[in-house]
């Protein structure tokens, strides 16, 4: 209230230019947070889309070593992508659904959360964000 009255006391000119700056600075604090907010949900998105993608690399350049249950083959394609930083386990599982190899040093019960939650939308291809962790289930096609 004390700013108001001390308005009372400014010419016609002051008060227009404090109402421009505080209009302004309203106007910058809203755009301000409205890129943080758009920047937020395309940041999330894009790490979707990428570990999808890497999901995918993997599931596809996965199936010669499931199908001949070849799991030396597999370790060498997974050590492959265990330059990601951002990845901090990769579990193969076979028709059995164990898991046949797995790299990196997450607890297989975090793991099992991921894989055994089911997709929204109906198929198997799915991600799920639990904490600061991303699981992401990508079917492997044995054609």
């Amino acid at each position: 209230m004390k700013i108001f009255t001390k308005l009372k006391n400014y010419s016609i000119k002051k008060k227009l230019v404090w109402l421009s700056v505080s209009i302004s600075a309203v106007g910058l604090f809203l755009s301000a947070a409205t890129f943080m907010v758009f920047d937020y949900i395309h940041v999330k998105d894009s790490v979707f889309a990428e570990h999808q993608r890497l999901a995918r690399i993997i599931s596809k350049n996965i199936v010669a070593p499931l199908a001949f249950k070849d799991d030396k083959a597999a370790i060498d394609i997974l050590k492959s992508v265990s330059s990601v930083s951002a990845i901090d386990a990769v579990y193969i599982h076979g028709e059995d659904d164990k898991v046949f190899v797995k790299l990196g040093t997450m607890p297989l019960q975090s793991h099992h959360r991921a894989h055994s939650e089911p997709a929204t939308n109906g198929s198997l291809l799915h991600h799920v964000l639990h904490g600061r962790s991303l699981y992401v289930n990508e079917p492997i096609v044995l054609d």
